[in-house]
């Protein structure tokens, strides 16, 4: 088996932007969306029996859309900046078809469709009374619509400037995970599948070097927690049998299989990551490791 490409895989979004007062700058930004991905399975030979060959076709839409309003007012201090976000979507129900070359065979359908709308409020101050440091704390709340969940999001930035070639620069965050609608698509009424969480922070260095070169130097440390995963083996309904890796994460994402899932993932990174760039007029060149 393998997938066509996805069709109507498409995004459009318009922004307005309006200045209400001489610091004070408001934007929105509407957008939709539409993504329909379909699978299917052919056979080439003939049945055992001597049937004729049966084709098996996988089609399910998702059609996401959401509205982002931030307002940034400008002081002689830094910044305040805050903004809402509407997210929602409409996720379609799975339409199998499983049809005879001489005798057709009607779709049928498997999962629910789901609509679901989600919002956020944000803030974030930016405070930097000197061009030596400054300090950026914000706050995220979400209402995620598919788990009735209400989280809370800190974050932090800091930076400070050494000397005129080196810059130091820290970062820590809270970051929630709403699941995707296809992971809440289950028979087995005592799935509870909530948000996944991910804790964020790195400490990096920039260097300005001769001949207009820039070096940078960023260590980070990710890890998150509760992470829905296939927890049951025998309540597995779709199995990877026959699958490619790459087409079984697919299928999972964009199709879903109705397995059981537990918050019960965990997954960690950490490391380094190197970039130097150099800028000559209109051009840059950079590498990065």
């Amino acid at each position: 088996s393998k997938p066509p490409p996805p069709r109507g895989n498409d995004r459009a979004a318009v922004k307005y932007t309006r200045q209400l007062a001489k610091d004070l700058v408001v934007s929105v930004t509407p957008w939709v969306g539409t993504t329909v991905i379909s699978f299917r399975g052919d056979r080439d030979e003939e049945e055992a029996d001597g049937s004729p060959t049966r084709n098996v076709v996988f089609r399910r839409p998702v059609y996401p859309w959401g509205t982002r309003i931030d307002a940034v007012r400008d002081e002689t201090w830094g910044h305040l900046r805050a903004g809402v976000d509407f997210q929602g979507g409409y996720l379609g129900v799975t339409t199998v078809t499983g049809f005879n070359r001489d005798e057709g065979e009607g779709p049928e359908t498997i999962f629910t469709s789901r609509t679901w709308n989600d919002i956020g409020v944000w803030g974030e101050l930016r405070y930097a009374p000197s061009d030596k440091w400054s300090v950026k704390p914000g706050l995220r709340l979400d209402y995620y619509d598919l788990t009735g969940e209400f989280v809370a999001d800190p974050r932090i930035n800091l930076h400070q400037v050494v000397t005129q070639d080196l810059t130091l620069r820290q970062a820590f965050g809270v970051f929630h995970q709403e699941p995707a609608p296809t992971e809440l698509d289950t028979p087995f009424a005592e799935q509870k599948v909530d948000s996944s969480t991910t804790y964020q922070s790195s400490v990096g260095a920039e260097l300005q070097l001769p001949q207009e070169i820039t070096a940078s130097l960023v260590a980070f440390w990710h890890e998150s927690r509760g992470l829905p995963v296939r927890s049951d083996e025998d309540r597995n309904i779709l199995r990877s049998d026959g699958m490619s890796p790459a087409l079984f994460e697919i299928v999972l994402e964009y199709v879903g299989d109705g397995s059981y899932r537990r918050n019960l993932g965990k997954g960690r990174s950490i490391g380094l990551e190197f970039m130097a760039r150099r800028q000559v007029g209109r051009w840059f060149s950079f590498i990065s490791y």
